[in-house]
């Protein structure tokens, strides 16, 4: 075995163990779970000032996250309290003007004379 082989092989080994000890999510899977782990993190500091002290603000900024594909503490950062309701933030919603899957390009003209709409499949 060459010495550039043998060196591919123990970096390839060394990936592969770090990504084994790499930790997971801390995601709730029920109720309980999700009402626990709300308590716990209501006084830390890691949540934004509108959700300390707040466990049920969290539960349902949890679940509001649990909606839109977030993990919690990206929901706790992405999701704010205005007037009472929870807001996702601009960079955390789907654009209704994001392409499909598949699609290579996407074209709008929004001139009176031609109002159209478009798109392009790649393949």
């Amino acid at each position: 075995m060459n010495t550039e082989v043998a060196t591919a092989t123990i970096r390839s080994n060394v990936a592969t163990n770090l990504a084994a000890q790499r930790p997971v999510s801390l995601a709730p899977t029920t109720l309980a779970e999700a009402m626990e782990f709300s308590k716990l993190i209501a006084n830390s500091s890691f949540v934004p000032q509108e959700y300390r002290g707040k466990p049920g603000d969290i539960l349902v900024c949890l679940q509001m996250g649990a909606e839109l594909g977030l993990s919690p503490l990206s929901a706790l950062q992405s999701i704010s309290v205005i007037n009472g309701k929870p807001s996702a933030s601009g960079a955390t919603v789907p654009s209704p003007w994001s392409r499909p899957p598949g699609c290579s390009r996407t074209t709008r003209r929004t001139s009176p004379a031609r109002a159209t709409s478009g798109t392009a499949t790649a393949g």
